[in-house]
């Protein structure tokens, strides 16, 4: 078994060998020097983090190279693998495929990696005998070794193996030395092709980069230089300040971070502007260091940089909406209405101390806290960011205040803000309270009376009856929302004061239109004060609205409806509400009328039924738009009515967009499947998986790409054992498809689902998800329900006869048979 396992290989390598006949390249890739870039683990522990050790039931390990070597886009033809065993015994291993960061990934993570392709999708397989013994060992790796690596360096510069034991017995083993030790693995690559070395450019006027000088605490003033790149394929350049002494930017006033990335349009990076500056955090001393620029392929580009920051000067600083600082006019005996401004301090060695001049008090809580004569500030790292509210004091006397409130702290310059003020004898005052104007009296119907709404009014001082006074259309009443109600109501004021709460409503005699005035309340030498109302009294009308889903359409709006491909109909659902109390009539023969306007035809597939529409009611059409060609295009919708509405008959509005070259996905199975649809698939097997083939279609006038990895991808399973079997191309031309199969069992009787998504580039329906339903059942066979059995009785699908030759076919079956033979010893 062990001749025929090896003479296999040999032909399959043969057979690798002779697929590539024009000039080819080899490579020596070294095994990563870090730790755990070789290693070894359990299920829940790292082990080793050199050495890869791979004993029978209980670790593998693992080996991951520096690939950076290769062209990115190299055709890889073989890999050579390189190791040297350092102990072993009978083992019964593999190398493995690995997508896990070894250097990162936890212990069960790269363990489960490694296990995942043991038995098989395996590159190399390995029975060996009692003439095993340790030394380097080179073995050519095959399976989709070579594709993977082409892969892996499409996106980096590493690729890791697995080293899997297949024995579930710890008497064998295989123990490979690691990087760390004296016999370093190495893996040898041929390949043909590959794109051009990529590239970065960094352009200084100075060199060193001359980031000035700056205090501490305060961010520097930016210096720029540019930077740019080419055949660097989808990888980004990646800047990186040397420390958080550093900060970047890609304009001068905006945000600035550790690092930045440019990202390349058909592998180039045009002159990028780059902005260095020091950062704020940045410690008292010299700054220096590189800036890096790498990419993935590229040779990194250092541009040293280098500035000063000085020891920070203690400062103060205030900050007035008004200088002097208007403490505005109050009367006596009565504390005056805050005013507020702002300190801060920075760099400071002492708290700032702050000092009202007379009559005048402070507080550092907000507009009603504590108030003195004078507030300390206590700095914290040398900081202080506090809001001041100053007030004229009570026991002020009638006249100007004036003076300084001054600030000072050790070492800094006393800044000081002027007050002005007044305080006076307390004249007649009147007080609304319990409205923001305008007092909204809301909506009524004509002929009714508005619902009441209430604010309150005081006065003090007063030398006369407070007069309160509606606009037309309004009433008003102070003693009750029952009223009575009139045009005027009388205050009465006893000594000096006046407590009242007044209703106000819109009057049952108003007119048809929008309420506005004012409601005016006067009294001997108060200011008169005024409370704004606003209202509608509408008639009793039809209110035409349109809405499409949850947005609504607008009288005389537009409805975007962004990219659509061109050649392909775009079903809308428009919903017509009445909202208000009369039936809203659709007058139009039809109802609905659409007329294109600019690249685009437009068809109503379902006109609205009825065409009467009750108060609080809703009726539906619908229309299809077509984009004709790539560009803007424009069509509209207008509905006759007997909405009374300032230009709402007819009801219009526009449908626009733009009509692009794009896929238009479909999918099918026995028929088709529209985006965020289902599948019956009737009785399924808990025995017999059943196939399910799908086709997937393009009716766009763009390739459609599909681009998720996986391309198909199922996920919430519900009472089934589901896998893709075969996945589609990866391209999908105008008018063509292509097809995927799944395989899917009922794990118990009874419903069963799942859900299958595909990302793609179509505009409008990506990813393009559909749910899979069905019943489980015992013992039932697959295959025969709704054609998603495949036919022929399920026997397999041959792949590319043009790219694989025939006698390989039969060896992998021969492979097979032999992984599922009884092992025997040697």
């Amino acid at each position: 078994m062990k001749i025929l396992g090896r003479s296999l290989a040999l032909l399959m390598l043969c057979a690798l060998a002779c697929a590539e006949l024009h000039a080819q390249t080899t490579v020596t890739c070294n095994a990563v020097s870090a730790s755990r870039a070789t290693g070894t683990c359990t299920t829940s522990a790292i082990t080793q983090t050199s050495l890869a050790q791979a004993l029978g039931g209980t670790s593998h390990g693992w080996m991951q190279f520096d690939i950076s070597a290769v062209p990115v886009g190299a055709n890889v033809s073989n890999i050579e693998f390189n190791g040297y065993v350092y102990q072993t015994y009978y083992p019964f291993w593999s190398i493995t495929p690995v997508t896990s960061n070894p250097l990162t990934a936890a212990a069960a993570t790269l363990y489960a990696d490694i296990e995942a392709e043991a038995i098989t999708g395996y590159y190399l397989y390995q029975n060996e005998n009692s003439s095993y013994a340790a030394g380097w060992k080179v073995h050519n790796l095959v399976g989709t070794a070579a594709s993977d690596l082409g892969t892996a360096r499409s996106s980096g510069t590493t690729f890791t193996l697995g080293i899997a034991t297949r024995d579930t017995v710890t008497s064998y083993y295989n123990y490979f030395h690691g990087y760390a030790d004296a016999n370093k693995p190495y893996i040898r690559v041929t390949y043909t092709g590959g794109g051009p070395t990529p590239t970065i450019n960094v352009t200084s006027a100075a060199n060193p980069l001359n980031l000035g000088t700056t205090p501490q605490g305060t961010a520097g003033t930016p210096a720029s230089y540019t930077v740019s790149g080419a055949n660097l394929g989808t990888n980004n350049i990646v800047i990186t300040a040397p420390s958080t002494s550093v900060q970047l930017s890609l304009t001068s006033g905006g945000t600035y971070t550790a690092s930045l990335n440019l990202t390349p349009s058909g592998g180039t990076v045009p002159s990028t502007t780059i902005y260095a500056r020091i950062s704020a955090a940045a410690p008292v001393g010299a700054v220096s260091g590189n800036i890096s620029h790498t990419s993935t392929g590229a040779t990194t580009q250092n541009l040293p940089v280098t500035g000063t920051v000085t020891t920070p000067v203690p400062t103060i600083l205030i900050t007035s909406a008004t200088n002097p600082l208007n403490l505005g006019t109050t009367i006596t005996g009565t504390a005056g209405t805050p005013a507020s401004y702002t300190v801060t301090g920075a760099n400071l060695t002492a708290d700032i101390v702050v000092t009202a001049p007379a009559n005048v008090e402070l507080s550092q809580t907000g507009a009603a806290g504590a108030y003195a004569n004078a507030q300390t500030l206590a700095q914290t790292g040398g900081s202080v960011n506090a809001t001041i509210h100053a007030r004229i004091t009570a026991a002020a006397p009638v006249g100007a205040i004036s003076g300084n409130i001054t600030h000072t702290s050790t070492g800094a310059t006393t800044q000081n803000l002027a007050v002005t003020g007044n305080v006076t004898v307390p004249p007649p005052t009147i007080n609304i309270t319990g409205v923001t104007p305008p007092l909204a009296l809301g909506t009524v119907f004509q002929g009714t009376a508005g619902t009441p709404v209430s604010y309150g009014v005081s006065g003090s001082n007063l030398i006369a009856d407070i007069v309160v006074t509606a606009p037309a259309n309004v009433e008003i009443s102070q003693t009750g929302a029952t009223g009575p109600y009139a045009t005027l109501q009388t205050l009465a004021q006893a000594g000096g004061t006046v407590t009242a709460t007044i209703f106000a409503r819109i009057a049952a005699s108003a007119s048809v239109g929008a309420v506005t005035g004012n409601i005016t309340h006067t009294s001997t030498g108060a200011t008169t004060q005024n409370v704004a109302v606003s209202g509608t009294v509408n008639p009793t009308a039809p209110d035409m609205t349109a809405a499409r889903g949850a947005t609504n359409v607008a009288d005389g709006s537009t409805d975007s409806l962004g990219n659509r491909p061109f050649g392909v109909a775009t079903s809308l659902t428009y919903t017509i509400g009445n909202a208000g109390t009369a039936a809203l009539s659709l007058s139009g023969t039809p109802p609905v009328v659409a007329t294109a306007g600019t690249n685009c035809t437009v068809n109503v597939t379902t006109q609205p039924t009825p065409t009467s529409v009750a108060v609080a009611a809703t009726v539906t059409f619908v229309v299809a738009v077509t984009p004709t060609a790539a560009g803007a295009f424009n069509c509209t919708i207008s509905i006759a009515n007997n909405d009374p509405g300032a230009g709402k008959n007819p009801y219009n509005w526009t449908i626009d967009g733009t009509g692009v070259t794009a896929p238009a996905m479909t999918l099918s199975r026995t028929a088709a499947i529209a985006d965020g649809g289902t599948d019956a698939i009737g009785t399924v097997s808990t025995t017999i998986p059943l196939t399910l083939t799908y086709t997937v279609g393009n009716t766009g006038t763009a390739t459609l790409n599909l681009n998720g990895t996986p391309r198909v991808a199922v996920s919430g399973l519900t009472n089934c054992v589901v896998s893709v079997t075969t996945q589609p191309a990866a391209t999908v031309a105008v008018a063509g498809s292509t097809t995927f199969a799944i395989s899917v069992r009922a794990t118990n009787s009874g419903a069963m689902s799942f859900t299958i998504s595909i990302a793609n580039d179509d505009p409008v329906a990506n990813p393009y998800n559909i749910t899979v339903n069905g019943t489980g059942a015992g013992g039932v066979g697959g295959g025969g329900v709704g054609g998603g059995g495949g036919g022929g009785g399920g026997g397999c699908q041959a792949g590319d006869a043009s790219a694989v030759p025939a006698f390989l076919a039969l060896l992998a079956v021969m492979a097979a048979l032999m992984l599922g033979a009884r092992r025997v010893r040697v």
